[in-house]
């Protein structure tokens, strides 16, 4: 092994004779430089600037990023041990007065996070052998510039997540943002994306803003009900006045309703313009309802929107539909507020209370998450069907909702796994803000039979989706699953190996 010391290049060897807690106290290896020789072909190289890198793994550092002692080591058993890994990135901590005091554990990394944050600025590692080529960026930005690259290259399971803190950073690993924003705006046009890369909510942050096609993809809103007039009119008119989205038909679906004044309100909004009625009367069956009004549908996309939302700002629609149309994108969801300004829906976190739900709900409406996770577009495992953008061939290309199994709940969680399951990526945006009053048509109250339904479909989630349940790749194995806010997990949660 050799490590490229400094911006000068001078190398100096690197022998190890080490054993250490690979995550200071959960699991533990041991390695001698005689193993590392004979287990490593080649060298792991620490390198300042992949100009004069010679090493078949490498290892960029910025300026006040230092590894931890079993760093490399660790590095090195990995890329050994899994030969389809091309990438790999671990956890890191800040220092502040020597002491380590902010640490950020990361999801599997997938290409909007990357985009809007920049979360690789501790231990990554490559094989030079799969780096593709990035030309045309500064010193600054080219660190940065090949893990964009990488990250929308590869393959995700050659993509390796490693949960443990391998390096911290110190004062002086500080973030220049327009060699950041360069980078991205370098790789955008590389890869034929047509956006523009705005600031983000906070500092180091960065809102890429997808361009629409011309003429704009034509969106069907569609937003079941049962009575329910005062929600219903609250929900459209903030529709009709506040999207600015220029193609877009709002379909109501009254499922069975039976109040005088809701009849006449929605006979009323139909003819007015506002609203294409389709009457509906069966058994509440929450994804039968909006399977059929997808069918009838010949628009391009269909946004699911609850009877019981209110749209905030005017572009909310333009941002999930722009994200909608990328490749490989599979459903959109929005940030969801109570009422009162608290957060209903930062994405659905999979596996938490051993099922499914939103992550952050309750926490206050300007809270930035866990590494700013709530103030930047990311990948998640599912997002709510209260608010949901996708293509309508991919809503087909997977069935729809469950209608069986999920008649009423943890469809759209079901849904969204599904997607994943074929290789879709389902985001989330705090680009697009609404309320919703959450299940104000129905209640809370369940009567017997409603209850039954409620545990026979949390069976059928955690029959289906046994094995996703313990271990939501957009959550850190680190944070517990006991809690919508992060907190630590402990007792450490158990986790799948990763290939030591």
């Amino acid at each position: 092994m050799t490590r490229r010391n400094g911006p000068t290049g001078g190398k100096v060897s690197c022998a190890f004779n080490l054993r250490a807690g690979i995550d200071n106290d959960r699991a533990e290896f041991s390695v001698s430089a005689r193993e590392l020789r004979e287990q490593i072909p080649g060298r792991v190289e620490v390198v300042r600037s992949f100009s004069e890198a010679t090493g078949e793994i490498l290892v960029p550092l910025g300026p006040g990023v230092h590894l931890t002692p079993h760093a490399l080591a660790t590095v090195a058993l990995v890329f050994q041990r899994s030969p389809d890994v091309a990438m790999l990135h671990a956890d890191e901590d800040r220092l502040e007065l020597g002491r380590r005091s902010q640490p950020e554990f990361k999801p599997v990394l997938g290409p909007e996070l990357l985009q809007a944050r920049n979360p690789l600025r501790g231990l990554v590692a490559v094989r030079r052998s799969e780096m593709p080529g990035i030309g045309g960026v500064n010193a600054d930005a080219e660190r940065y510039a090949w893990a964009l690259a990488c990250i929308r290259a590869l393959p995700p399971h050659r993509v390796r997540r490693l949960p443990v803190v391998l390096a911290t950073l110190d004062d002086t690993a500080v973030v220049d943002e327009e060699s950041e924003r360069i980078a991205v705006e370098k790789h955008l046009l590389a890869t034929g994306t047509a956006a523009e890369v705005l600031p983000g909510l906070a500092p180091g942050l960065r809102h890429v803003r997808y361009r629409l096609p011309s003429p704009a993809p034509r969106v069907t809103l569609i937003v079941p009900t049962r009575n329910a007039r005062a929600l219903v009119e609250t929900c459209v008119r903030s529709v009709r006045r506040t999207t600015r989205y220029p193609s877009y038909e709002l379909h109501l679906v009254d499922n069975g309703s039976d109040e005088p004044e809701a009849l006449a309100a929605f006979d009323a909004l139909a003819r007015a313009g506002e609203v294409a009625l389709h009457r509906d009367p069966r058994p509440f069956n929450f994804a039968a309802l909006n399977n059929a009004a997808v069918a009838r549908s010949d628009a391009e996309l269909v946004c699911l929107l609850n009877n019981d939302v209110e749209v905030l700002h005017p572009e909310w629609l333009e941002e999930m539909v722009s994200i909608a149309m990328q490749p490989g994108v599979g459903a959109v969801g929005a940030k969801l507020l109570y009422p009162d300004g608290r957060i209903q829906h930062g994405g659905v976190l999979v596996g938490l209370y051993r099922a499914a739900d939103h992550a952050y709900a309750g926490a206050p409406g300007n809270a930035p998450g866990h590494a700013q996770q709530l103030l930047v577009r990311r990948e998640v495992s599912a997002v709510t069907a209260a608010c949901l953008v996708i293509r309508r061939a991919l809503y087909l290309e997977v069935g729809g909702l469950d209608e069986e199994a999920f008649p009423v709940s943890f469809n759209d969680v079901d849904f969204c796994l599904k997607l994943r399951e074929r290789g879709y990526r389902n985001v989330w945006t705090p680009h697009a803000r609404l309320v919703h009053h959450e299940s104000a048509s129905r209640g809370r109250a369940l009567r017997p039979e409603q209850k039954a339904r409620a545990e026979r479909e949390l069976a059928a989630l955690r029959s289906r989706w046994a094995d996703t349940l313990r271990d939501d790749p957009c959550w850190s194995p680190n944070l517990s699953l006991d809690s919508k806010v992060p907190r630590l997990a402990w007792p450490p949660r158990e986790r799948r190996p990763w290939s030591l």
